[in-house]
């Protein structure tokens, strides 16, 4: 849907508006806003619905910190200014084993997934990041040194990410963030011991039936070689499971 623009004062106002909003403009957006052809400006109204939603996303985030503890709203301006939007292509590694994690990151859309990769060489899935989760490597991130996983997009992604000064002074500075990661790392230290036990009682096949249970959506998302990965089986096995539990 496009509509023509004409006259001095508007044209002044849509090209100022133009040059500021492609500044903003969100960088997995393809679709130009406004586009200038002679004496008119062309504006594409859907265009400009889109960037508006997209412009809210950072409201996941905020979801995110409330959800696990009481986050004051009023606070989240002072947050979110500190947090650098990166957008990256699919199969894009954010880190990769032997470097020093510089950047924690938040999902906005997209998906994520971190691994290693065993002597062997075969690689071993141990998360996946969907939007309104965190993907980092703390104790890289925390202590400067190498991590021994990989951080790579699995479709195209944006994401928002703090570096270790920014993370630093919004911890010291929010107390509200501090304590939203301290009830959070708890979680997840919780949430580790559960999947170490699992890890070895559970056989292949249950370990699929509680990945249909909790995260249906993931089966359909991501190639099947990936959901392998993180089950720790190969493909052909997990063809096989897939029709054993297909009726479930």
């Amino acid at each position: 849907m496009f509509e023509e623009f004409e006259g001095f004062e508007v044209e002044v106002f849509l090209s100022r508006l133009f040059q500021t909003l492609q500044t903003l403009q969100p960088c997995r957006h393809s679709s130009p806003i406004f586009t200038v052809t002679g004496n008119a400006t062309v504006v594409n109204f859907e265009s400009l619905i889109l960037f508006q939603l997209e412009t809210m996303d950072k409201n996941i985030l905020l979801k995110e910190l409330q959800a696990k503890h009481n986050f004051p709203t009023e606070e989240f301006p002072r947050l979110i200014e500190l947090f650098e939007e990166r957008c990256v292509k699919k199969n894009t590694i954010l880190f990769h084993e032997g470097e020093v994690v510089k950047q924690t990151y938040f999902v906005l859309t997209g998906c994520l997934r971190q691994y290693y990769v065993s002597p062997e060489g075969t690689e071993r899935t141990i998360y996946f990041a969907e939007e309104g989760h965190w993907a980092a490597e703390l104790n890289s991130f925390l202590h400067y040194t190498p991590t021994n996983l990989n951080l790579q997009a699995l479709e195209d992604s944006e994401l928002i990410s703090l570096n270790r000064k920014n993370w630093e002074l919004a911890t010291t500075t929010i107390p509200a963030l501090a304590m939203y990661h301290i009830k959070n790392h708890q979680r997840i230290i919780v949430k580790l011991k559960e999947d170490i036990g699992r890890a070895v009682n559970e056989s292949p096949d249950e370990k699929y039936r509680r990945l249909m249970k909790e995260n249906p959506g993931l089966l359909q998302r991501l190639p099947q070689y990936h959901i392998a990965s993180y089950l720790g089986v190969t493909p052909e096995t997990l063809s096989r499971i897939r029709k054993r539990n297909k009726l479930l």
